[in-house]
């Protein structure tokens, strides 16, 4: 059995062609869309990227001072839940961008417990830890405020959505086999 690539499958294809036609479309109704859509890309990756080195650090603290390895597994594995959550926001109601701000503010706080609770570390790596997961929670919550306030992140969102439904509703059969 042979593994095609996903760019090469007739499907991605078929999709690109019509997110390309999508955008065009939706740049004459709404100037800036395009801008706007992969600029919260782009956000949602950077978010993602500074999780993934957060994560990395907290891993080698695991391994340094041999706490258990529960806390790094869920630790790892935050950034890939992040990071699909960030992108389900990026084409949905914005009840999910409310819920993961409630989550961002719940988990400053739990996440600063948590981590007073491991008070036997150094000092220095235990503030460490502290201030970058508060500065990550806080630069989370303020792009989910922009997300829920910003008038065109807003429609762009309303957009994505719609071209999400309708792909759905759209796509022909011999291009799904």
């Amino acid at each position: 059995m042979q593994f095609i690539k996903r760019k090469h499958r007739p499907e991605y294809a078929a999709v690109q062609r019509e997110w390309a036609v999508w955008v065009k479309q939706m740049e004459k109704i709404l100037p800036g869309y395009g801008e706007q859509n992969e600029a919260l890309h782009w956000m949602v990756r950077i978010l993602t990227g500074v999780r993934v080195l957060y994560c990395l650090f907290y891993l080698i603290m695991t391994f340094v001072y041999g706490m258990e390895k529960t806390n790094a597994v869920m630790t790892l594995l935050g950034p890939f839940i992040f990071y699909g959550w960030y992108m389900l926001m990026l084409r949905e109601s914005p009840v999910l961008t409310v819920l993961m701000l409630i989550g961002r503010g719940a988990s400053i706080v739990w996440g600063g417990v948590s981590l007073l609770q491991m008070s036997w570390w150094l000092p220095f790596p235990l503030v460490f830890m502290l201030v970058t997961a508060a500065a990550i929670e806080f630069i989370e919550a303020v792009f989910c405020i922009y997300m829920l306030f910003n008038p065109l992140a807003r429609h762009t969102i309303r957009l994505n959505r719609a071209f999400a439904r309708g792909m759905r509703v759209q796509m022909p059969d011999e291009v799904l086999e």
